[in-house]
């Protein structure tokens, strides 16, 4: 739901308590590699032996992997509709596009002399300056996990798979940066003048821009390519999973409600409350006077409905939607404001069928099966690669 703030600012989002179904969890801070400071020396790696390969870090998700099929929706997420190693990417660092490099503007870059080179891949140059920019787009919550080195090695990563890439063919026009970029302004919900005075702050151009926007696009067609012989799992493979994690679709009593918000600020929010009670209660089209009346934008979308379990709304609300019985009507108050609420259906607990999570379990499935073989596949591209490595991190002072 879009907000509505009353008097004290609160907001209501269908979901008003923390960590309800509706947020989306923040993603959990990649693990550092941990490895020992090296002496400032240009060491060379040829046909690197599997044990010093670095691999990508593996990003820490949420056990929950298949959500049961009856839930309360989910906001609107710029993740829809991206293939999961879109995200795969933040490993090799790219992703800090991806996922809104508007927001990450925190500090600037340290001036790095130029020439200066961190690293070299199959003798194409990592500069330093590319490595500081990188390390300076990284949100706060994420310096205590990562170091200079860290972000180095996910830039090698990052052009091992654009080299492969344009090895087998993959091309980005200037056309297709184009229509990238203005893509990408329009989902973050900006203009050019604002992306332009934000990159300024911090000695980036639209130019810098366009270039990561244009390795962003090489490496999601590369990983294409990668993933081009990952076959889709069978019906067995489903149903086995399925039966061996049976627990996790467990869905605990629910109820489905639909409710006419009347926000507090609204003059008479009381009277207006009871008429609409009124009326609905006279069998006037529900979803009509939502459309004509409620304060919860989101919720004309879907005429006011939400399912939901115990825990997650306001308890005035919550004890309302688990008392009512199918078909009743009552006019509750919360801090948000009045809600005409009718009860729609009970929920009861239960296992949630597997033809309703078949489809969440394939994606499990499959993003497991393509992590594979993307770690399988950057070892063997690794210890085929000449990889010389000149930067070396600095010792912290002692304390």
């Amino acid at each position: 739901m879009p907000s509505i703030q009353n008097e004290d600012q609160e907001q209501f989002e269908g979901v008003p308590r923390e960590n309800g179904v509706d947020e989306e969890p923040e993603a959990a801070p990649l693990q550092p590699v941990v490895r020992p400071v090296q002496k400032a020396t240009r060491r060379k790696v040829k046909n690197m032996p599997q044990k010093t390969v670095h691999k990508a870090t593996k990003r820490r998700t949420n056990k929950k992997t298949a959500a049961p099929a009856r839930s309360v929706k989910k906001v609107r997420s710029f993740r829809r509709g991206v293939p999961w190693w879109v995200w795969l990417l933040f490993f090799i660092g790219i992703a800090l596009v991806a996922v809104g490099l508007y927001l990450l503007f925190r500090t600037t870059p340290a001036p790095v002399a130029a020439g200066e080179v961190a690293a070299i891949v199959n003798g194409k140059e990592i500069p330093m300056a590319q490595l500081e920019r990188q390390f300076a787009l990284l949100p706060e919550t994420y310096r205590a996990f990562y170091t200079k080195s860290i972000v180095l090695d996910q830039l090698i990563d990052e052009e091992i798979v654009i080299q492969y890439g344009q090895k087998n063919g993959v091309v980005v026009t200037p056309e297709d940066v184009t229509t990238e970029v203005q893509n990408t302004i329009k989902d973050w919900g900006v203009n050019a003048q604002d992306l332009e005075t934000n990159l300024a702050q911090f000695n980036l151009t639209i130019a810098d821009f366009e270039s990561l926007m244009e390795r962003k696009l090489l490496i999601e067609r590369s990983m294409v390519l990668v993933f081009k012989d990952v076959a889709p799992p069978t019906e067995d493979a489903l149903r086995l999973y399925y039966a061996e994690n049976n627990s996790s679709f467990f869905t605990p009593e629910q109820v489905k409600v639909r409710h006419i918000l009347i926000a507090s600020q609204r003059d008479n929010a009381a009277v207006l409350g009871k008429e609409l009670k009124g009326r609905v209660e006279a069998g006037e089209d529900f979803c009509s006077i939502v459309v004509n009346y409620t304060d919860d934008k989101g919720g004309k979308e879907t005429c006011g409905e939400y399912t939901f379990g115990r825990g997650m709304m306001v308890p005035e609300f919550e004890n309302a939607s688990f008392t009512l019985k199918p078909g009743q009507v009552t006019l509750i108050q919360t801090q948000f404001g009045y809600h005409v609420l009718q009860k729609l259906e009970d929920l009861p607990a239960g296992v949630t069928p597997f033809e309703d999570v078949k489809t969440q379990i394939s994606e499990t499935l499959a993003r497991a099966q393509q992590v594979s073989t993307y770690q399988s596949w950057l070892t063997a591209e690794k210890g085929a690669s000449t990889i010389e490595v000149l930067f070396t991190e600095p010792v912290a002072p002692a304390k």
